[in-house]
């Protein structure tokens, strides 16, 4: 029988508000344009219909506060950030609608389902190019970027006399729902400058959530606050009892304003400085090639080829345009230094200038700090794959390939479904494709087999040879008639198990069985499987290896055991392994120990590719059970609520074809599908040192 993890039943009903909101939803739908960079993910709707975001919270000091929400669709965003630079923008586009509002008290939002989890805060001292990296978040299609949303500000600032733990409760609710978006993948917030101050507050509600906080030299800023005017005019309305400390009764503009500013980078600086670990100070100087480095490595994103020139374009144009067309960026940093009086100077002297000194050598300290170590940042991104340093020609940090969450592939293309959707981006995979015949992208893939990362060959003349040589009548004539071992189950799905473990398991019971058949005769019964979805039906894996059929290694002699590209550690060779599968087989998700090249000769299979990285994520069997190396989960059918860790788990996928060769490292997890009857043949050449430490930690070696 086919294993069937248990399903909840999602309870009946939601009460007369869920009515109502459900009705508002069928009548007003979420618009129907979804960009082609970001198509939409499954995750499951909750009580609040998608889109319905906070925008402002009342009652703050209430037991169970009220948050107005509007439907606001932030994909409008990726194509031109500037165009709408803050939340207001955005609002002023979609909450002047009566049928685009909505009105929940904290305890509703409490209980919505998973939304775009938090990914990072932006924190900054305002004028100083944090919309820029708000804006070069938002290229990515993927991402949930919110610039300044009043929404979390309430919920901090509304209450100055409720507890931490009351606004902590409520900023908690409020993010968790401003999540609440399928078309997006992860979330930032830009907050307020006057946000910087309660920084602390922001650590205690999110303290697994890296921060950063952007700044500038404080004369530029000063002079880009007083224009149009006095410098008042940027102050919060009323000073702050901080700024009136630092005054000590002797009030000016320029004075108030020095302390305004010395008051945004007080907070951050002593955290940074104490040694917070999830927070970093960025400086203005470079910004954009630094935010980069910052967003890869202490956000923890990977971020793709695509995302990364579309922030390479917005970062060279103007961040508050507010138009369809984009304004060249020009700096005027000296200008505004220039422009400021002899006063003004020695106000800022008074106050700031010592401090930002101070941060400005903290933060090219965390910025070095940042480009060397690999631990920083592996702390923060799980994915984020180490390579060695004993290799001279290795970079200290290879953010390759792209991961996204396994949930996403798994809902997108459900496993027992061989046939490929058309979802945007599934045909592509997320690995790089490398023409073998071409020495300089031969080269680039042999720099990623260095780093041990998975990537695609094609156009290898002796594949392309095999495939046009190994016909259905050609390898029933090299098999022959006798008959060999091959795998049954009772489904689609396949799961290897260690026969002499199965022996002294008590109970275990085997989840397939060997039978004995011909080739033409296991060809007849996989032919059957072409048909409809047939999940709960036998299905038949014939197996064979170069050992019996030396043919097999004449045919593929890029496998033979000589060092080469194919053959990493010849003496660690293990010979040719050919697998003939039928549609829809799937083989559990599993780590090998070996350098793996895996040559798809007919049809094609889809690989789920897991980093070492993911092991404690992934409910690994134990070392001792006879599927010792596997997950214990049925990847086809989650219970997400059971197994709440594979929630977090990040993947690669590809399809691999008729004449392509997928590279899988040491240690790798991979989930495989047959999309129709398929041939592979795979050899394997010694175990990589790189990624034995996290199966360890799990229990293995």
């Amino acid at each position: 029988m086919r294993r069937r993890l248990s399903v909840p039943v999602l309870a009946a009903g939601f009460g007369l508000c869920a009515v109502l909101m459900l009705l508002m939803y069928i009548l007003f739908p979420p618009s129907t344009h979804v960009s082609v960079l970001s198509p939409l993910t499954r995750r499951r709707a909750g009580p609040v219909p998608d889109m319905f975001v906070p925008i402002e919270v009342v009652n703050v000091e209430s037991a169970d506060p009220t948050v107005h929400l509007c439907r606001v669709d932030q994909r409008i965003r990726t194509d031109n950030p500037a165009q709408y630079p803050m939340f207001r923008h955005l609002s002023q586009a979609f909450c002047t609608k009566e049928s685009n509002l909505l009105t929940l008290p904290v305890s509703t939002l409490e209980k919505m389902p998973e939304t775009a989890a938090l990914h990072g805060l932006i924190f900054h001292q305002s004028r100083c190019g944090s919309t820029l990296a708000a804006n070069m978040l938002a290229a990515d299609a993927e991402n949930l970027v919110y610039s300044e949303s009043h929404a979390p500000v309430a919920a901090v600032l509304r209450c100055p006399a409720c507890s931490d733990d009351h606004r902590i409760r409520v900023l908690r609710a409020v993010v968790h729902a401003m999540g609440n978006s399928l078309a997006h993948q992860r979330m930032f917030l830009k907050l307020q400058s006057k946000n910087s101050p309660h920084i602390a507050l922001f650590r205690k509600a999110f303290p697994h959530t890296p921060w950063i906080f952007i700044m500038r030299k404080p004369a530029q800023i000063f002079a880009s606050h007083k224009r149009g005017g006095s410098c008042l005019q940027s102050l919060p309305v009323g000073y702050s009892a901080r700024v009136n400390e630092l005054l000590n009764g002797q009030f000016t503009p320029a004075r108030a304003c020095a302390a305004h500013l010395f008051e945004l980078l007080e907070q951050p600086l002593k955290l940074a400085s104490e040694g917070d670990k999830q927070g970093m100070l960025v400086d203005y100087h470079n910004l954009a090639p630094t935010l980069l480095l910052v967003f890869v490595r202490h956000f923890g994103y990977a971020v793709s080829t695509l995302a990364r020139e579309r922030m390479q374009k917005v970062a060279g144009v103007y961040s508050k345009t507010r138009s369809d067309t984009t304004k060249e960026f020009h700096d005027d940093s000296q200008a505004k230094e220039d422009s400021l009086t002899p006063e003004e100077k020695t106000a800022l002297s008074t106050f700031v200038d010592t401090a930002y000194t101070n941060a400005v050598q903290l933060a090219t300290a965390q910025l070095e700090a940042l480009k060397k170590s690999g631990n920083f940042q592996d702390a923060l991104n799980p994915f984020a794959h180490k390579v060695s340093k004993g290799d001279e020609h290795v970079q200290d940090y290879l953010p390759y390939p792209e991961l996204k969450p396994l949930r996403q592939f798994l809902d997108q293309w459900p496993p027992d479904d061989p046939d490929m959707p058309s979802v945007p981006g599934i045909a592509e995979g997320t690995l790089q494709r490398f023409d073998f015949s071409d020495e300089k992208q031969r080269e680039q893939a042999a720099l990623l087999r260095l780093h041990e990362v998975p990537f695609m060959l094609y156009n290898i003349p002796t594949i392309n040879t095999v495939v046009d040589r190994w016909t259905h009548e050609y390898l029933a004539q090299k098999f022959g008639p006798s008959r060999r071992r091959v795998h049954m189950s009772s489904s689609n799905h396949f799961m290897y198990y260690n026969a002499h473990k199965a022996r002294q398991f008590s109970g275990y019971r085997r989840p397939t069985k060997v039978v004995q058949m011909s080739y033409s005769e296991w060809l007849k019964k996989a032919k059957e499987t072409l048909g409809a979805s047939n999940v709960d039906s036998e299905h038949y894996y014939f197996q064979m290896d170069d050992r019996v059929d030396k043919w097999i290694a004449e045919d593929l002699n890029i496998f033979k055991p000589k060092e080469g590209f194919f053959i990493v550690e010849p003496s660690q060779n293990r010979g040719i392994n050919c697998r003939f599968g039928s549609r829809g087989i799937i083989a559990e998700c599993h780590y090998d120990g070996g350098r793996n090249f895996v040559a798809m000769l007919k049809g094609a299979k889809r690989y789920i590719l897991m980093p070492p990285e993911e092991c404690d994520l992934l409910y690994l069997y134990n070392r001792d059970h006879p599927e010792a190396r596997h997950s214990a989960v049925d990847l086809s059918q989650v219970d997400w609520t059971t197994y709440p860790r594979l929630n977090r788990v990040r993947a690669a996928q590809v399809v691999v074809r008729e004449g392509e060769v997928l590279y899988i490292p040491s240690y790798w997890f991979h989930y495989i599908i047959s999309t129709g009857i398929s041939a592979q043949c795979n050899s394997r050449s010694g175990l990589a040192a790189r990624g034995r430490d996290y199966v360890a930690a799990c229990g293995f070696y």
